[in-house]
């Protein structure tokens, strides 16, 4: 995501500055690379508490040849129950190939309060960002609750338009994509998870990971304020929730918390 961003504006950048891009963009690199290692040494073999905070949104978003054709809502899909789905998910997961303990804690306060307070999102992702003295007490207090070592944070995350060449931001969580330019329509549904890593005694980020899974979508799409959005997005539905499970076992892999299984 960092280079898709430098990509599109690389062409200002004298070649002094092309050389210190390159820099910054190795250093993030390897700091990302370092901090995922570390997990995957510290997280086998450890107590962990799964925090899933998605909302109950499913983002409808369309992007237009002009600013004046872009449109978006959401619709709420309480009925999903997508962050039991996510526990259960990661349940099943690290029952068959999992390297840690999994803690049954009741999380419903902190996840409510924390879902409601769009800076705790920012405050508990990686790189460009710290942990609030008050998100890390809350982090903490539940570790500790919990007698945990860690706490995984499993959060919405976005991705800039690099599928279909535009200079939109596509929404945080999950929903449908659609990028219209002169007639040609193209449109996908998602799902963009973070899991985080946060030390429970202190409340600290340890390492983070993302994925942005996506398909393209060749039936009817949504319209603007869509009259059959329940019908579409009950026949989209087990869509999304596949991209979601695959996010989380690729991501769970990479932080050391599952065993190879393919």
């Amino acid at each position: 995501m960092i280079y898709a961003k430098v990509k599109r504006h690389v062409y200002i950048l004298s070649e002094l500055k092309y050389a210190i891009l390159a820099l910054i963009i190795i250093c993030l690199s390897g700091c990302s690379l370092g901090a995922i290692k570390k997990a995957q040494s510290l997280l086998p073999g450890k107590s962990v508490v799964v925090l899933p905070i998605l909302s109950d949104k499913f983002n409808v978003q369309h992007t237009g040849t002009t600013v004046f054709s872009n449109w978006q809502y959401y619709h709420s899909v309480p009925e999903w129950e997508i962050n039991r789905y996510i526990v259960a998910t990661v349940k099943d997961l690290i029952r068959t190939r999992g390297k840690v303990n999994l803690l049954d804690i009741d999380i419903s306060k902190i996840q409510a309060s924390a879902i409601r307070d769009d800076r705790f999102l920012a405050a508990i992702t990686g790189i460009g960002f710290s942990n609030k003295q008050k998100n890390k007490d809350m982090l903490s207090s539940l570790g500790k609750k919990a007698k945990a070592d860690y706490i995984i944070v499993i959060s919405p995350i976005g991705s800039e338009d690099v599928y279909f060449g535009s200079n939109a931001y596509i929404k945080p969580g999950y929903g449908f994509y659609q990028k219209t330019t002169f007639g040609i329509k193209r449109a996908l549904l998602y799902a963009g998870i973070e899991i985080a890593v946060i030390d429970a005694l202190t409340g600290d980020h340890v390492a983070s990971t993302y994925m942005f899974n996506h398909s393209s979508l060749s039936v009817s799409g949504y319209e603007e304020n869509d009259p059959l959005i329940e019908e579409k997005i009950n026949r989209d539905k087990p869509i999304i929730f596949e991209h979601i499970k695959n996010a989380l076992e690729l991501e769970l892999h990479e932080l050391g918390m599952l065993s190879s299984n393919w």
